[in-house]
């Protein structure tokens, strides 16, 4: 790890920005993903972005009755303390209609204009094909943009596009509980 300011060395590779999408967020295994990654978030300076576009769609959830609405809530909840802390910054207008994913590909587009280097960090395939197809854009040169996932063990990995997996997120194993308490 690099001290660099304002870059993160992770993977061999130095990052100025980390967007992080809705998918991710809501994965069980976020909070094992942070805990491990908050030192090297320390030593760079750098802090995750989350568009406001992301936090609309998670506040949209919370009103679900379902697994994904209480992975929601604990979601916003992790994102209120992480922000507190100063390792999470948002993006964006907090009013617009925009889908999220629109935005993330939108922004990776413009980083490319400005030499920026990001790292994202979604579960959705398709979302990370597009960001992927941007790197072979011949209108701008910029360095490539990397998609990574957060795995089954909170672990960020490189995505790879030749397993389009149809895994539905796995919210929270607590749903039974609840249900068995009438909740």
């Amino acid at each position: 790890m690099r001290n660099n300011k304002n870059t993160l060395f992770y993977n061999n590779k130095n990052y100025t920005n980390i967007i992080i999408d809705t998918s991710s967020l809501l994965k069980r295994q976020f909070e094992n993903f942070m805990e491990s990654f908050i030192p090297s978030l320390r030593d760079s300076g750098i802090k995750i972005t989350i568009p406001q576009t992301v936090m609309h769609e998670i506040h949209k959830f919370c009103t679900e009755n379902t697994p994904r609405g209480f992975a929601a809530k604990r979601t916003v909840e992790n994102i209120n303390a992480l922000h507190r802390a100063g390792f999470i910054r948002f993006e964006g207008n907090p009013r617009s209609t925009e889908k999220a994913d629109a935005f993330i590909v939108g922004r990776v587009i413009n980083a490319r204009s400005q030499g920026e280097k990001l790292l994202i960090i979604t579960q959705d395939y398709q979302l990370a094909q597009d960001i992927l197809k941007t790197n072979s854009m011949n209108s701008t040169w910029a360095p490539a943009n990397n998609v990574n996932r957060i795995n089954e063990f909170g672990v960020l990995e490189n995505f790879d596009l030749s397993r389009n997996v149809a895994n539905k997120p796995k919210y929270s194993n607590l749903s039974h509980v609840l249900k068995r308490f009438g909740l």
